[in-house]
């Protein structure tokens, strides 16, 4: 069945991978990002900055009205950081958790009365394996990433009846460009890591399963765990 779906972070890496799956299969996917590189007759790009919290409500709210119906939302947009936890500026702090946990919060704020009214949607999260691991140098990542998933399950809970689905993914080792800004790299073989693809098809299977079932949350990771640390 051809759904819309609204995902967030669509420009790149793993929203951008979820966007091209979702358009093979036939749906039509709303992306909402800073920029946008995909062309597509089903593809509508919306120019959004999401970690702009005191704008996001109006905007949210007019996405709602041009949007009326809404099948599925998949809050991918997030900032990774690599440094310690002091190194961080407050305005860095600040951006990385509106983007993070809070744009997420508000973007199912907007959409959920709607969802429920149809009494029935799926909402899918794009986690983190740093969530449970909090690795060092991936503080407040870490921190963000564990309470999106915490509201997650309680959210599956509170939307149960109206048939409302919620899962949260959470990704281990990702080959995209998001560890540019560690001083490590993932190893070229492909057991090694995953690719964004995975995280895609995985969002494929969870629209496409039986209602009534619900994955609450999943842990994707590469067969064997390998980092290279570069040499500065």
């Amino acid at each position: 069945m051809r759904k819309t779906i609204l995902l967030t972070g669509a420009s790149r890496g793993i929203g951008l991978a979820i966007a091209k799956q979702l358009l093979v299969e036939g749906h039509e996917v709303i992306g909402l990002s800073r920029t946008h590189s995909l062309e597509h007759d089903n593809y509508t790009p919306i120019q959004i900055d999401l970690s702009d919290l005191k704008s996001l409500p109006d905007r949210l709210k007019k996405i709602q009205s041009e949007c009326p119906e809404i099948d599925a939302l998949i809050c991918n947009a997030g900032i990774w950081h690599y440094c310690q936890f002091e190194d961080l500026s407050y305005r860095q702090i600040r951006h990385i958790h509106d983007l993070n946990f809070l744009s997420p919060v508000y973007l199912v704020k907007a959409f959920l009365p709607q969802l429920k009214a149809q009494n029935r949607g799926d909402i899918l999260f794009i986690g983190s394996e740093s969530a449970r691991s909090a690795p060092p140098m991936e503080t407040l990542y870490s921190a963000t990433k564990s309470a999106l998933a915490t509201f997650a399950r309680a959210l599956r809970s509170e939307c149960a009846s109206e048939n409302i689905r919620v899962t949260t993914i959470h990704p281990g080792a990702v080959k995209t460009d998001m560890l540019d800004l560690a001083p490590s790299s993932l190893s070229g073989d492909e057991t090694h890591h995953i690719v964004p693809e995975d995280v895609a098809s995985i969002i494929s299977f969870l629209l496409n399963g039986r209602e009534g079932t619900v994955l609450d949350e999943i842990h994707l990771s590469p067969q064997k765990n390998h980092i290279n640390i570069l040499n500065n």
